[in-house]
């Protein structure tokens, strides 16, 4: 997960993360990585239109847009 998101900053090209939020609401985001900072991603969600940060620990997964599948 730390390559992909590191590869995202590194080359601004988006990675695709499913993300659990506090309250337990998973959702699937294509981000584009700017900074990462202890366990914190700040990140342009491209599903918002806007920069988020996110908590690491909540990312479950993160890879290549080509490789994952959506999910229900």
């Amino acid at each position: 997960m730390n390559y992909h998101l590191q590869f995202s900053k590194d080359h601004q090209e988006p990675v695709q993360i499913i993300y659990m939020s506090e309250k337990g609401v998973l959702s699937q985001r294509n981000i584009i990585v700017t900074k990462i900072a202890g366990n914190h991603v700040t990140a342009h969600c491209l599903l918002r239109g806007g920069v988020r940060i996110f908590r690491k620990d909540l990312i479950l997964s993160a890879g290549s847009r080509s490789s994952r599948k959506k999910i229900s």
